[in-house]
């Protein structure tokens, strides 16, 4: 789930984000999901357009930062939003292939795949956060009886 201004999907004109502008008409709050597979490189090209013209130029650089990851350069991330599609492209990228290496109490490094990757919104105990679910098939890790 891609995190966007609501105003700025009113704002696009491509048909790869139609559903997600049906959504926006009835929208009450300023920021809405915008589903996965609605992200296409069209969609991401519409909506860059769509922020610059609302000069909402911190939203577009976060789906710059996207289109650049899914070209293979990945930059620092500029906003926590974007940061569960810019983790997937990288994961995605031939060099990872979808394995994260964690250091071991063996003082080993060993290979997690990535189930999942989603963001939790804050609330009054918490900021919000990315929530990575791995699984590893290894013997050094314990697992919950």
């Amino acid at each position: 789930m891609f995190i966007a201004p609501t105003e700025v999907v009113l704002a696009t004109t491509s048909g790869d984000l139609e559903p997600a502008r049906a959504q926006a008409k009835s929208w009450r709050s300023r920021e809405m999901g915008i589903a996965d597979k609605y992200l296409s490189g069209r969609a991401l090209a519409d909506l860059v357009e769509a922020s610059e013209r609302l000069d909402d130029t911190s939203f577009a650089r976060t789906v710059m930062a996207v289109q650049a990851a899914r070209t293979g350069h990945f930059a620092p991330i500029p906003n926590i939003d974007s940061a569960v599609e810019i983790f997937r492209e990288f994961l995605k990228d031939q060099r990872i292939d979808g394995w994260l290496y964690v250091q071991e109490p063996d003082g080993y490094l060993h290979p997690y795949l990535v189930i999942d990757i989603t963001m939790e919104h804050g609330d009054r105990t918490r900021g919000p956060r990315i929530k990575i679910t791995m699984e590893a098939d290894n013997p050094t890790v314990k697992r919950p009886a």
